[in-house]
């Protein structure tokens, strides 16, 4: 099945001037600075609430919470945060470029979260705590078995 996923309202997104801005306090029209280095403009923001979550720990203490479809740039490619296993590595923004990290800890969070990610004009992948993740527009497979099941039942 393909997804697409969400992000903590309160992560930390690259803007084009090397600031980080929650993602709940971000505008349409502001620019972003994508995962190639280039500019792209924010053309729309997703919010919502999930039940349940992921939260990735990284070797160097960064965190990211986010929903089980998130698309997360691994070393061998895109993979749903669900996917993501202790030992993988991320693609990681530094101040001097992109590096991989190693992920430290995957824990699932069956607790309500506030949610909300990007679509951006020209280009799927932003910087969200550091972290190479897909905006709203980018989609990744993923064994739907690994998914949790929504409260109304199965897939």
């Amino acid at each position: 099945m393909q997804i697409n996923g969400l992000f903590e309202k309160t992560t930390l997104i690259r803007m084009i001037d090397g600031a980080q801005k929650p993602v709940d306090s971000v505008h349409i029209g502001e620019p972003c600075y994508s995962e190639d280095g280039s500019r792209s403009q924010i053309l729309d923001i997703i919010v919502g609430r999930e039940a349940c979550g992921i939260q990735l720990s990284l070797i160097n203490g960064t965190v990211l919470i986010c929903t089980e479809g998130l698309p997360i740039q691994t070393s061998e490619g895109w993979k749903a945060a669900v996917s993501v296993k202790p030992g993988d590595s991320v693609g990681y923004q530094e101040k001097w470029g992109k590096a991989y990290i190693e992920v430290q800890e995957v824990r699932k969070i069956n607790e309500n979260i506030q949610v909300a990610n990007v679509c951006l004009e020209d280009t799927v992948g932003i910087i969200a705590n550091g972290i190479v993740v897909g905006a709203f527009n980018k989609v990744v497979e993923v064994d739907e078995k690994l998914m949790t099941p929504p409260p109304w039942g199965t897939w």
